[in-house]
């Protein structure tokens, strides 16, 4: 019974260490989003005006607005932006297979501290390139993104986070603890808007300060995490299976711009490695290659193109969602524009328009706690399958984003244009409706490999969504006139094209997977046992 007690004391102690440090990682990520956004105004407005830097400047958060909402100086600010959130997404697309096998290998806790190390160093350059604008082109804090190669940035950490809270809660316990986890992102997009606009009233650069002081004691907090990986499953006699993912059967995903978090498994031929060597205590000599970074990346993301190959299928279903997952991305980077189009289009100074951010957190929240878990009991209630409920969430989500997102184009005031932005973020039950559905179409062994696959259509649709929208933003910009706001109507027409495609899902197949498992017949005599 003391030991039950003691060890109930030691998980609860390790979730909410994990609890912590991911909600300081992500809000420190959030408290950076519109202060970012006005910092390279502020450089690219100053160099285009060259304007003389005085005290006001500084804390003021730089020049009077209204002389920076020209073409020339809106245009670099989308720009940049755009492709910043391109580069980001491929910083982490490519590196995310490495330091999968550095957990495995290392345990978690290393690269949890190289994610926050790369990510403090991309904050310095886009912090420095911003302040001294005299010396440094604008155009270069793109070199930010290089930095988030260290440990793979927020993207992987995320991973990690999913990783280790799976690797501490029993398998039946997963859920509850993982829903809690997927809630941090929320709370903190939803605090840090209004922390971020008082810092900036203070001073435009000191939310980055701030952002830096979290994310260094994120790597304190890091050493205190339990390390959980490879080695040390088999030093406790508990070998890892060859195709046994690090998030056991609950894969669990975090949305950024509608991306996943989910670390491709080992490749069979390391795997037994590592298992040989455990079991005989025998020393196996490895070419130098196939230890070496280089062949570690390619074998894992030769890995998980392979997957890609295999598991992209002719079901609907499956098909859907992966079309879904890439799609969605694209279509949501309009959100990063959100605040620039505020201040240039309704003349709203740039440091308050972190407004945008906290109604898009608000309607996340609302629809996370209590719109979907309440639309979801009710559609129970009345005998819908789990299938045909997320079905229904996904029609139903893509249809109030398609309107919202046209309210947003033309909307005449700034009020019109904030309730668009929270009624897009009421449809954030999306995401989960979407994965749901990609796991009731798939058998329960392959649960990891399809969520892979959808894992890297987003981030491709990450890549391609910040150049496209960034384009299209700056439709309509002239001498005299403000953005036409295209990059929220292509967000509208994007949604109703998926809107389209999920009408043509079978609702049949929609129920279940249609691939049959090798325990087929053991299984459905399970299920008939459980009708009765």
């Amino acid at each position: 019974m003391a030991q039950r007690v003691l060890k109930s004391i030691i998980e609860s102690s390790s979730i909410w260490l994990l609890y912590l440090l991911y909600f300081s990682f992500r809000f420190a990520h959030f408290l950076l989003e519109v202060p970012t956004i006005r910092m390279i105004e502020y450089a690219a407005c100053n160099r285009e005006l060259d304007l003389a830097p005085h005290v006001s400047s500084y804390t003021r958060g730089g020049p009077n607005d209204g002389r920076c909402n020209i073409p020339s100086v809106q245009t670099q600010i989308s720009t940049i932006t755009g492709w910043k959130l391109s580069f980001d997404a491929l910083a982490g697309l490519v590196s995310i297979a490495y330091f999968g096998h550095v957990a495995e290998k290392r345990g978690h806790r290393i690269v949890l501290a190289l994610c926050c190390f790369g990510y403090l160093c991309s904050l310095v350059w886009l912090t420095l390139t911003c302040y001294f604008y005299r010396i440094l082109p604008v155009g270069i804090t793109l070199v930010s993104s290089v930095f988030l190669l260290i440990g793979g940035g927020q993207l992987v950490f995320a991973a990690m986070t999913v990783a280790l809270v799976a690797d501490v809660v029993e398998p039946s316990s997963r859920t509850k603890y993982l829903l809690l986890l997927a809630a941090m992102p929320h709370s903190g997009k939803l605090i840090a808007p209004p922390i971020a606009t008082g810092l900036m009233k203070q001073n435009l650069f000191l939310p980055s300060f701030v952002s830096g002081i979290i994310i260094i004691s994120c790597v304190a907090l890091a050493q205190l995490v339990k390390n959980a990986g490879k080695q040390q499953h088999l030093t406790e006699g508990e070998p890892v299976g060859v195709e046994e993912p690090l998030l056991g059967d609950s894969p669990s995903h975090n949305n950024y711009h509608g991306t996943q978090t989910l670390i491709p498994p080992a490749t069979p031929s390391n795997q037994a490695e590592d298992e040989t060597d455990a079991n005989s205590g025998r020393t196996i000599s490895t070419p130098e290659a196939e230890n070496s970074v280089v062949y570690r990346f390619m074998s894992s993301t030769t890995h998980l193109i392979e997957l890609a190959g295999s598991y992209v299928t002719s079901e609907t279903t499956p098909l859907f969602c992966y079309a879904a997952f890439f799609l969605k991305s694209n279509a949501m980077a309009s959100e990063a524009f959100g605040a620039q189009y505020l201040a240039e289009r309704f003349g709203w100074d740039l440091q308050n328009t972190t407004i945008i951010r906290f109604a898009l957190s608000l309607g996340a929240v609302i629809a996370t706690v209590a719109v979907g878990p309440f639309a979801s009991f009710l559609l129970k209630r009345r005998g819908a399958s789990a299938a045909s409920i997320n079905i229904y969430i996904v029609r139903v989500s893509l249809l109030v984003l398609t309107v919202f997102f046209l309210v947003a184009w033309r909307a005449e005031s700034s009020k019109l244009f904030i309730i668009s932005m929270l009624g897009a973020g009421l449809c954030e039950g999306l995401e989960p409706a979407l994965q749901t559905l990609l796991s009731v179409s798939t058998r329960s062994e392959e649960m990891s490999k399809p969520f892979g696959v959808a894992y890297t259509f987003s981030l491709l649709g990450d890549m391609t969504g910040g150049p496209l929208m960034s384009a299209l933003v700056s439709i309509g910009r002239g001498t005299a006139t403000p953005s036409a706001g295209f990059c929220f109507l292509g967000s509208s027409f994007i949604f109703a094209i998926i809107e389209v495609l999920a009408f043509c899902v079978p609702r049949g197949e929609a129920q279940g997977s249609s691939r049959p498992s090798p325990r087929g017949p053991r299984r459905l005599g399970q299920n008939a046992s459980e009708r009765d």
